[in-house]
């Protein structure tokens, strides 16, 4: 084979029976066969099982138990009302004046300022780091410059001292 040696094919039932314990599913194990002096390979029906876990089995049993409740219909698409979701939604809405406060406000203002500084901070940390790795490239200067006031004052500045940002 070109791709696999030992393919399996799946075949699937669509019309088999739902109340069966089985899965609509047959599975074939492929087989190297000399039919008239010539190799060729045949599927045959393989045995297998379905092995599962226990959290596995526990969603299935939930799902195929599920039941609509008390006052719905599955058939006229209406469902029961479920009051704990409601009260959870009233919930969250009651919460919603309390956005609007001035003690909201202010804290809100306090956490985007830090948010702000901290963004200020990260930024000239970084623009502190380049100038280090450039002053580390340009310490590195030729002698034999042509202009040496040029000279002078990069040599200046990579020996004074170094900025500190506190």
């Amino acid at each position: 084979m070109e791709f696999n040696e030992s393919p399996l094919f799946l075949q699937m039932n669509p019309f088999e029976m739902v109340t069966s314990k089985n899965l609509p599913i047959t599975v074939y194990e492929s087989i190297i066969d000399i039919i008239e002096g010539q190799a060729h390979t045949l599927f045959i029906k393989s045995q297998y099982k379905i092995e599962t876990g226990e959290a596995e089995r526990i969603a299935v049993d939930h799902v195929a138990h599920t039941t609509l409740g008390e006052g719905g219909e599955g058939s006229s698409q209406e469902t029961p009302v479920d009051h704990d979701i409601l009260r959870q939604i009233a919930g969250l809405c009651n919460r919603m004046p309390t956005i609007d406060s001035t003690d909201f406000k202010q804290e809100f203002l306090t956490e985007y300022n830090d948010v702000l500084l901290t963004t200020y901070l990260a930024t000239i940390t970084k623009g502190t780091n380049s100038i280090n790795e450039t002053s580390s490239t340009l310490r590195i200067v030729p002698t034999d410059l042509e202009d040496e006031a040029v000279t002078n004052s990069i040599k200046a500045f990579l020996i004074s001292e170094p900025i500190i940002i506190y």
